[in-house]
């Protein structure tokens, strides 16, 4: 039973050793006797390999020029690149063709021939193709093959002569087509990748210009609102100046005067702030916030601020557990308070406001909640631009740096009429905005941040 089985693994490996070197015979006898050493099928796959992986137009002609040539044992390889109004050939050097190659003979035999090749034969029936292939002869290449993609021919592949002085066979022919159409496939692919680039830098570029002329429209409207902003208050001061400085003045004019000075000197400060915190709104510092503690504190404390109007009830309602998140509460609550002063604001003769937190598990809610007069209709949608205002003496950019910090938060901010009555100003910020920006969550050790403004 071992005797059979020793027998039959020496069959079999016989067997395989024969085929190897029956095949070895015959392309040692067919390069002796018929002239051709055949390509290596192993290394024009890795070739193909190679090509496909490659992004860039110029690296695959590159290596198809270049390297191609020493694969299949040729002085030279070239490459004609189809185009509507125009065809490229590479090596760029090259200067062959007396006619278009787009509208060749050659070409449109290739277009509707389904062949995979065409050798350079003399004996041709057509003038016109006997007389473009006498050219390609002339200029070096003694093969010419179609490269050709899903969508048709794309382009033609030149293959120079062998440097052992054999000809190619059938098998070599057939290899190097089904390069040649793996080549133009990665071509292809390559134009379409870098047509991609090309149109995302010029969506870049009209991008870039399009912030450019809004930044220029908005410094002109800036100019002129602090123009504006600066001459009136200017005047004041200039003119209370002038009365000052002529003698024999009553003393409670003078006081009025200065007052006068004083206050315009006010206006002009919070004009030139309220133009730098939106110039200069510095990135968000994130820390964890426990809202269900700093949200109250933040509201006492701006009722006991002087900023506050007394006859304007402000009331804050938290629920009972909310999760921490991550934000700069001082930008946070540079926001906040700038809604209640706005509610504030709509009601100098008095109302109520209710500030309140919830949150669903991913997101931190925050609303402003007046009884006011509510916003007019025309008003809605100009509330978040620039130097946009209701209001005698202001300048439009609060709600600005408000949506400016929101916005670096990750989160967003409207504001909404009650079907009741009243205007009601929300922010949605998720719990972990620097997850939603891919980056990691700081971990900070100890206490929350409370909001110590």
């Amino acid at each position: 039973m071992l005797s059979e089985e020793l027998f039959l693994l020496f069959f079999v490996g016989s067997i395989l050793v024969f085929q190897s070197l029956q095949k070895r015979m015959e392309d040692l006898i067919r390069w002796l006797f018929f002239g051709h050493r055949p390509v290596p099928a192993e290394l024009l796959h890795h070739f193909s390999d190679k090509i496909s992986g490659l992004l860039f137009l110029s690296d695959i002609v590159k290596a198809m020029v270049q390297e191609l040539p020493q694969k299949i044992n040729v002085d030279s390889v070239a490459i004609m690149l189809l185009g509507e109004k125009q065809s490229r050939l590479y090596p760029e050097h090259l200067r062959f063709g007396s006619s278009p190659w787009s509208r060749s003979k050659l070409t449109d035999q290739f277009t509707h021939n389904h062949a995979v090749y065409m050798k350079t034969d003399k004996s041709l029936h057509d003038k016109d193709l006997e007389r473009e292939m006498k050219e390609i002869r002339e200029a070096g290449f003694s093969l010419v093959l179609p490269m050709r993609t899903a969508t048709g021919l794309s382009g033609l592949l030149f293959i120079g002569f062998r440097k052992d002085g054999r000809r190619f066979s059938m098998q070599d022919i057939h290899l190097i087509a089904a390069l040649a159409n793996q080549g133009a496939i990665a071509l292809e692919n390559a134009r379409r990748h870098e047509s991609l680039i090309e149109s995302k830098r010029q969506i870049e570029e009209l991008f870039n210009e399009r912030v450019q002329q809004e930044k220029m429209a908005l410094v002109g409207e800036m100019t002129s609102m602090v123009a504006h902003e600066l001459k009136n208050p200017l005047g004041i001061i200039h003119s209370s100046a002038q009365y000052l400085v002529q003698k024999d003045r009553p003393p409670e004019v003078r006081r009025e005067m200065l007052q006068y000075i004083m206050d315009e000197i006010e206006h002009l400060n919070i004009s030139v702030e309220s133009l730098l915190s939106m110039a200069r709104q510095p990135p968000p510092k994130f820390e964890q916030i426990d809202f269900s503690q700093a949200l109250p504190e933040l509201v006492q404390r701006w009722i006991g601020s002087s900023d506050h109007n007394p006859r304007v009830k402000v009331q804050c309602h938290v629920d009972h557990y909310l999760p921490t998140m991550y934000g700069d509460f001082r930008q946070l609550s540079q926001v906040i308070i700038n809604l209640i002063r706005n509610s504030e604001e709509m009601m100098p003769e008095g109302g109520d406001i209710i500030v309140a937190a919830h949150s669903d598990g991913k997101t931190m809610s925050l609303r402003v909640e007046d009884n006011g007069p509510g916003i007019r209709e025309e008003d809605m949608e100009n509330v978040f631009k620039s130097f946009y205002t209701t209001k005698k003496g202001g300048l439009g950019l609060g709600l600005v740096v408000c949506q400016q910090i929101v916005a670096a938060h990750k989160g967003k901010i409207g504001l909404d009429n009650n079907p009741t009555g009243g205007a009601v100003a929300w922010i949605k910020l998720p719990l972990r905005p620097l997850a939603t920006s891919g980056l990691p969550t700081p971990q900070k050790e100890g206490k929350s941040k409370k909001g110590n403004v």
